[in-house]
């Protein structure tokens, strides 16, 4: 119905064009978002960048305090210009006390990451099935983005053409006025 309401016979196409990507084209950042700390990970490799001017060094690239599979992980960033605190906790079980510490004011982070699934979202419910134990199952996952933003030549978000176009075409610059109001979460 809707190629026939907008007028488009398909038998009456003759010239062949390439498809356009669905969802654009990834990185190895955008890949490791499956997984609990690669929110944390990806986003500090563009921070690095955002505040020092340069790409950051490859000991950014695998920050070891971020990774793994335990529930609530803390770490120290070295951004250069600043060392930034940061949380990551998957679970709602986890989330709840590490958010209540915060509210309470015993503990205090630049950054908290909090994926409600186990593992992050390669121990989703979307998910196949397997006789593997659980958490063999998630680690094989974890190292399978790993390996892919390893192997990935685009490791960096800020890097990605689509990404580029659409600050280009749209949101204007990171953290500038439009992008602020459109990709950030206001502070009351």
């Amino acid at each position: 119905y809707l190629l026939g309401d907008a007028g488009i016979g398909l038998a009456t196409l003759r010239e062949e064009t390439p498809y356009d990507p669905l969802l654009g084209r990834g990185s190895g950042a955008g890949m490791i978002f499956g997984n609990t700390g690669g929110v944390t990970e990806a986003a500090m490799r563009t921070a690095y960048r955002l505040l020092n001017g340069e790409n950051p060094p490859k000991t950014l690239y695998e920050p070891r305090p971020v990774r793994g599979l335990d529930t609530v992980r803390q770490a120290t960033i070295d951004l250069g210009k600043i060392k930034l605190k940061a949380a990551i906790v998957h679970g709602i079980a986890g989330a709840i006390p590490l958010l209540d510490a915060i509210q309470k004011g015993d503990a205090a982070f630049d950054f908290v990451e909090v994926m409600a699934c186990p593992g992050g979202c390669i121990g989703g419910g979307g998910q196949p099935r397997s006789s593997l134990p659980e958490t063999q199952r998630k680690a094989q996952r974890l190292n399978a983005l790993y390996k892919r933003d390893l192997q990935d030549e685009l490791r960096l978000s800020h890097e990605n053409p689509d990404v580029k176009a659409i600050y280009d075409a749209f949101l204007g610059r990171p953290l500038g006025e439009r992008s602020q109001q459109m990709l950030h979460v206001a502070k009351e």
